[in-house]
């Protein structure tokens, strides 16, 4: 494996890491979780060898860098209100990953379709990002989501304070705690925006920051609108038995939907 390191964006470093044996899989953006002490390199509760490692060995090239508030951009994190009072953490994360798009096309110039692959936080800037992004071929999302309109303070996600409060990631949801069934796009929504682009979601049962069975309603309303778009197979939906983590085996079932993608376009009505 060759790895590449580049500035892009607004002062981001990044690494792309190119597996040396040619290969057609797609170029992955990993997408970090909330590790603030380690970044994109974090161990995951030591149950998943690092995603850059894993795809790399899988042959798959693979370009990353530390999310906003996590190891050398801590403090980026601390100015970021002082210095934008009306922007969202989240919404700079989505650019990042943008402007990673940008940067990794550019760097391995082959022309070879982008996917993004992230886990917790990082399955959050995903998906959104695919419903902004016509470049994302497809998006894998592992404990990435639990609907807004459904998760109320009685949730024991903790409901959307933490995600306007606790985090600061979305400041102004916490204008409809109480009245969540308001907020105006929710994941539903999100999901059906990426049709019919190949969509992975990896939902753990168990996964205190998730109300499951809604999970399950909004891939449900998703995989509708996948089927009017030509696509009856565009969106997949794993639920492992198992807390929010990412373990060896989830990471697997990402690897391999990764390596299966249709060479052509037009071929994925038939997978």
């Amino acid at each position: 494996v060759t790895t590449t390191l580049v500035t892009f964006g607004e002062g981001v470093v990044g690494c792309l890491y190119r597996p040396e044996e040619a290969t057609t899989h797609p170029l992955v953006i990993w997408l970090g979780p909330f590790q603030a002490s380690q970044g994109y390199g974090a161990p995951f509760y030591r149950v998943a060898m690092p995603p850059p490692a894993a795809l790399a060995r899988a042959g798959i090239p693979v370009f990353t860098y530390d999310p906003i508030g996590t190891f050398l951009r801590q403090q980026e994190r601390a100015k970021f209100f002082d210095r934008h009072p009306d922007a969202s953490l989240m919404g700079k994360m989505v650019l990042d990953a943008r402007h990673a798009i940008d940067a990794a096309t550019e760097l391995l110039g082959d022309g070879r379709p982008v996917y993004l692959y992230g886990y917790a936080m990082g399955g959050t800037v995903a998906l959104l990002t695919a419903g902004l992004d016509d470049r994302v071929a497809g998006v894998a999302s592992v404990a990435g989501f639990t609907p807004f309109r459904t998760d109320t303070p009685g949730k024991r996600t903790g409901g959307l304070a933490r995600l306007s409060h606790l985090y600061g990631w979305m400041p102004r949801l916490g204008a409809f705690i109480g009245h969540e069934d308001r907020v105006p796009v929710d994941y539903d929504e999100i999901l059906a925006s990426i049709a019919p682009r190949r969509t992975l979601i990896v939902a753990p049962s168990l996964d205190r920051y998730a109300t499951h069975e809604d999970v399950l309603k909004a891939v449900d309303h998703a995989r509708e609108v996948h089927h009017r778009a030509g696509n009856r197979n565009g969106i997949t939906i794993e639920t492992p038995h198992d807390e929010n983590r990412l373990t060896d085996a989830m990471q697997k079932k990402v690897i391999d939907w990764l390596k299966h993608f249709p060479a052509d376009p037009s071929d994925n009505a038939s997978r």
